[in-house]
């Protein structure tokens, strides 16, 4: 049986920030939760199944220490600053909504 895989997508959900590397192959998404910040990575592997890894960031040093273990950093240079910059973003307003309510 030949299969077939379309691209992966998160879909239109404002909440969720996703960015693609330029070739679709490493799909990261990254969202505010109660607990920290939820990131969810999906690979595609050539002519194979989808490889997906979700985790929870409590603290930013956490976040950053997983963004620098990350193969992505070498393969996709700018998609690995852009989900660092996302995620900072995301932490700065999980922190001025702890303070602010």
């Amino acid at each position: 049986m030949k299969t077939t895989f379309a691209p992966w997508t998160e879909g239109e959900r404002p909440e969720v920030v996703t960015e693609c590397s330029p070739d679709g192959t490493v799909t990261v998404s990254l969202q505010c939760t109660a607990d920290g910040l939820f990131v969810r990575r999906m690979v595609q592997r050539s002519g194979a199944a989808r490889v997906m890894q979700a985790a929870r960031f409590g603290t930013r040093a956490e976040f950053h220490r997983w963004c620098a273990a990350d193969a992505a950093r070498f393969n996709y240079p700018l998609l690995s600053d852009k989900v660092t910059r996302h995620g900072d973003d995301l932490f700065d307003m999980l922190a001025h909504a702890a303070h602010s309510g």
